[in-house]
C-alpha cells in the first residue's frame, strides 16, 4: 500500500487488520506504523515507515516488522 502510494496510516492499518484478521485463528495484539527511527507512530508516511505487528495464532505470539520506503518519496517523516 505504502509502495504504491498511500500515506494515511489509519487506512493503511485497517487495511493491514483487515488482510490479517481473514484467517480466523489469528488474533492482532497490535499493528503500528511508526517512524523507523524514533518508533513514534505516525499520521501520514512521507517517505520511510516501520510496520510493526504482533500476532497470535493459538498459543504462539509471533512479532514481526517491516521496513517500507516510499520510491520518490520527500524528505523526511512526517509525523
Amino acid at each position: 500500500m505504502i509502495e504504491g502510494g498511500m500515506s494515511d496510516v489509519a487506512a493503511i492499518e485497517r487495511i493491514m487488520r483487515q488482510t490479517i484478521e481473514q484467517a480466523p485463528t489469528i488474533h492482532v495484539e497490535y499493528l503500528a506504523v511508526c517512524d523507523p527511527d524514533s518508533l513514534e507512530p505516525l499520521t501520514v508516511v512521507a517517505d520511510r515507515a516501520v510496520l510493526l505487528g504482533a500476532v497470535r495464532i493459538g498459543s504462539v505470539r509471533l512479532i514481526d516488522n517491516l521496513l517500507v520506503n516510499v520510491p520518490g518519496g520527500k524528505s523526511g517523516t512526517t509525523r
